[in-house]
């Protein structure tokens, strides 16, 4: 055989490689933030206050995951506190609010009453590894009343593809049960309630007296976790709760195929 036989045969299988090496390579979004802020104060009683944290994607490793996952943030940023209507921008966010909150200005001022109105959004990313994107929105309003509200929203998306992560694919068929017992495991203790004590007595809404999840669920570097938040399971005066899971507590129900695979590869 000559020797340009071998020099091709060498750069094919070079070439192979480097496409495998490709195809294993981690996607990772690179990102920044930036703040839109505004504030029109009518007098020292009535105000609006803005304070929005925009997360913008400067590098997703696919265009069709950078706008599946564009699209739910301008949802975010763009989501209306007071009426409903459509806006396109923080922007228009702001000045569709402003232009209620001074069509209300006269009945405020004539029955000498404060009218204030707040809002500030964040966004804190809490995994960009594992081919995952995964971040909390934080979000407190304020629209008149004895106190404003504070939501707390998980998202988890597949950085390849930019579709967002359910339960169902990251667990075992017939999961809910079991996930649902070990959750609730860690929501009596800490609240300090015993397996037997009774949760509407307690102060909590579940329907039926038993403990239930929801679907505000975040993946974590080392753990899983859900978010209840004001008024969604008990009293506002009981706060948010957050159910925090260890991965070693539900690693026999999680899915080795699915977007937590990267739990059992840790301990190769």
């Amino acid at each position: 055989m000559s020797k340009n036989y071998f020099l091709f045969s060498f750069v094919v299988l070079l070439l192979a490689s480097f496409a495998a090496c490709g195809q294993n390579r981690e996607a990772k979004i690179d990102y920044h933030t930036k703040t839109f802020k505004n504030l029109y104060e009518a007098d020292s009683m009535r105000s609006v206050d803005f304070n929005i944290e925009i997360l913008v994607l400067d590098n997703v490793p696919a265009p069709a995951a950078k706008d599946s996952i564009n699209k739910y943030l301008n949802q975010i940023y763009n989501a209306p506190i007071t009426g409903e209507y459509t806006v396109n921008s923080v922007e228009e966010l702001y000045d569709s609010t402003l232009s209620d909150f001074k069509r209300e200005l006269p009945g405020s001022i004539e029955m000498g009453y404060p009218f204030n109105v707040a809002l500030d959004r964040k966004i804190n990313v809490v995994l960009n590894e594992n081919n995952l994107f995964t971040f909390s929105v934080i979000q407190y309003q304020y629209t008149g009343g004895a106190h404003g509200m504070t939501y707390l929203i998980n998202y988890n998306f597949d950085a390849t593809s930019g579709k967002q992560i359910t339960l169902d694919q990251l667990f075992n068929s017939g999961y809910k049960e079991s996930l649902r017992q070990r959750a609730e495991k860690f929501f009596r203790s800490k609240n300090n309630l015993e397996l037997n004590d009774n949760l509407d007595d307690a102060g909590f809404w579940f329907e039926n007296n038993r403990f239930a999840l929801n679907d505000n669920f975040l993946i974590e570097k080392d753990s899983f976790s859900f978010i209840y938040n004001q008024y969604e399971i008990a009293p506002y005066a009981f706060g948010q709760f957050e159910i925090k899971i260890p991965y070693s507590d539900i690693k026999n129900i999680i899915n080795k195929d699915g977007a937590l695979k990267f739990v059992f590869e840790k301990q190769k």
